[in-house]
């Protein structure tokens, strides 16, 4: 945890014995005594919770802003850790959209679901997927002329006054 705060004087902090925490009023300070009998050994923990108990056992405004920046921080990590895999699935699935939609606006005349296959070199299932919703919004057309089908790109017209 990074102190952040700065007061006029320093913090007089010490650990006593017993078990009860308390605080002893000195001339422009206060001093915080600190129970040591139910403090954990390990240094990171122990300083942890003395930190703790002056935000939230002695009311300490300082103590308080160290220990709300290490939960923000903790949060923060945490949000960066976990990754949707949806959005990743989908961020993949518009990439080979485009691509599809590309390979068929390259082939001006249309073209056959097979060669698009074969041009891309993506597997099957991929490609056919992202042409099903290429079909559903509209951006291409699946039509059909002496037997076969194949995939059209819609040009898109604008409409001037």
């Amino acid at each position: 945890m990074k102190n952040v705060v700065t007061l006029m004087f320093k913090p007089d902090i010490r650990i006593c014995e017993g078990a009860i925490d308390y605080k002893v009023p000195a001339p422009g300070r206060t001093i915080y005594c600190i129970g040591e009998n139910n403090l954990p050994s390990d240094r990171f923990n122990r300083a942890r919770e003395i930190l703790r108990r002056l935000a939230y056992g002695f009311h300490n405004y300082a103590a308080r802003e160290v220990v709300a920046r290490f939960h923000r921080d903790l949060k923060r990590s945490e949000g960066k850790k976990t990754i949707d895999p949806s959005a990743e699935q989908r961020k993949a699935d518009v990439m080979i959209a485009l691509r599809v939609k590309r390979a068929i606006r390259e082939a001006h005349d249309g073209i056959e679901l097979k060669d698009l296959i074969s041009v891309l070199s993506l597997p099957p299932q991929l490609i056919e997927r992202a042409v099903n919703r290429l079909v559903q919004n509209g951006s291409i057309e699946v039509c059909e002329s002496g037997g076969s089908r194949y995939l059209r790109s819609i040009p898109i017209r604008l409409n001037r006054p």
